[in-house]
């Protein structure tokens, strides 16, 4: 079983590559058998990890695994008065193979010291370069490899639009800055890691994290990693390590102060991210606060079960409030589209979910991984806010990635309390 155990934790580490990696979100219209490409490569390899899994360990499933049955289960209620149930159908099963199956499979990995590096080392070598990629893009208004391919993509490149930032391999400024929010606490733990090893290649993944979700200019994940940072800062167990950096933090703050000088594209995109008129119009009179109309308007036809998850675009011209942004059929936030799409019923159950798991997570926070674990995605969390990362591949992947490695891990620190 040993050698089984291996394969799925190196065959899933390999995966979520792959969903980095490949811009899958420009590959919906090439299709195999009426299915986009994604749903087979991607779905295709957690079903056989999932089955893999579930075969290894005998078919027994833990605690996790009934609350992500619970789970489905909430959402599944939302087929009960679906305007469109097949879509509906569609939607649940892209959510599990590509999210919660993912955790299914995560939370059985066999959890040392050795493998944390391993599944750390892993994470932080793919994000590092995502941001490459994503920084090359910035400057040069090309994405290396895939420029071509993306010239027919709404919106590419971001340089030549109204909004600043850039699509890196996982589609939108907003997306990858949220993917990346989910591993800044991993990166501060990876330098903290062995402070004996005080090498600049270990500062490496954070800064370039913390470059790319600069330039991705959405200020919530701005907001968002400063909180992290702050954290990370007045937390023992991470201060030392980030004062002993002080010298190569002050040079990269410098370096990124110049660069916002001497670059006028750069200067301009802060002056207006940061214009208060244009904040406050965003926040009072905006797409996001037509939103919250919006989906009273829905709420109140389909409250207890909602109108099918996957199905808000296709309710959206008719329940649309005042000052919504007509071409974007989305309320950019997750939690308003779960309130629209599952209803009631749906929206709670994923919010005792989360809540429980969150809480166990906490209770073992003198555990440094699981303590960066909670923080991360205590962040994605909040970022949901102001987006439905949940409907986009990478961020989704990551996030349940990142769950199932906590519950994993509580079950090893168990272990070591006997």
């Amino acid at each position: 079983m040993e050698i089984l155990n291996k394969f799925i934790f190196w065959s899933t580490l390999l995966l979520f590559s792959i969903v980095s990696l490949v811009p899958f979100f420009a590959m919906s219209h090439i299709k195999i058998m009426g299915l986009p490409i994604h749903y087979l490569i991607v779905g295709g390899s957690v079903s056989i990890l999932a089955i893999l899994t579930l075969y290894n360990h005998r078919g027994k499933l833990t605690l996790f695994d009934k609350w992500l049955l619970v789970l489905m289960l909430g959402f599944s209620l939302s087929m009960i008065v679906s305007v469109d149930k097949v879509n509906t159908m569609k939607s649940i099963v892209s959510f599990f193979l590509r999210g919660i199956g993912v955790a299914f499979i995560v939370n059985k990995f066999v959890i040392s010291d050795r493998r944390n590096n391993q599944v750390v080392m892993g994470l932080l070598s793919v994000a590092s370069v995502v941001c490459l990629i994503g920084l090359v893009e910035f400057f040069t208004g090309r994405i290396p490899f895939f420029h071509k391919f993306y010239l027919g993509i709404r919106g590419y490149p971001i340089g030549f639009n109204i909004r600043s930032g850039m699509m890196s391999t996982i589609g939108h400024p907003l997306s990858l800055s949220a993917y990346l929010v989910l591993l800044v606490p991993m990166a501060v733990w990876f330098l903290q890691k062995d402070q004996r090893e005080k090498s600049f290649f270990k500062l490496i993944p954070l800064l370039l994290i913390l470059m790319t979700i600069l330039l991705s200019f959405s200020r919530s994940s701005w907001i968002i990693t400063c909180c992290i940072l702050f954290v990370c800062f007045f937390d023992k167990r991470t201060r030392h390590t980030i004062l002993t950096q002080w010298k190569l933090i002050l040079i990269s703050v410098t370096v990124v102060i110049m660069l916002i000088y001497f670059l006028p594209r750069l200067r301009n995109a802060f002056i207006d991210r940061f214009n208060f008129q244009r904040v406050k119009v965003e926040i009072l009179d905006s797409h996001r606060s037509a939103s919250y109309k919006t989906t009273w308007n829905i709420l109140k036809e389909y409250p207890l079960f909602g109108v099918g998850m996957g199905n808000f675009t296709e309710i959206y011209e008719y329940y649309k409030a005042k000052g919504s942004n007509w071409s974007i059929s989305s309320p950019d936030n997750m939690y308003l589209r779960f309130i629209c799409e599952t209803g009631i019923a749906g929206t709670l159950t994923f919010f005792c979910f989360i809540f429980y798991w969150l809480y166990q997570l906490w209770k073992k926070r003198n555990d440094d991984f699981i303590w960066a674990i909670f923080v991360g995605l205590i962040g994605f969390l909040v970022n949901q806010m102001a987006g439905d990362f949940f409907y986009w591949l990478a961020p989704q992947f990551l996030f349940w990635f990142m769950l199932g490695l906590g519950v994993a891990s509580l079950n090893e620190v168990k272990g070591k309390n006997g």
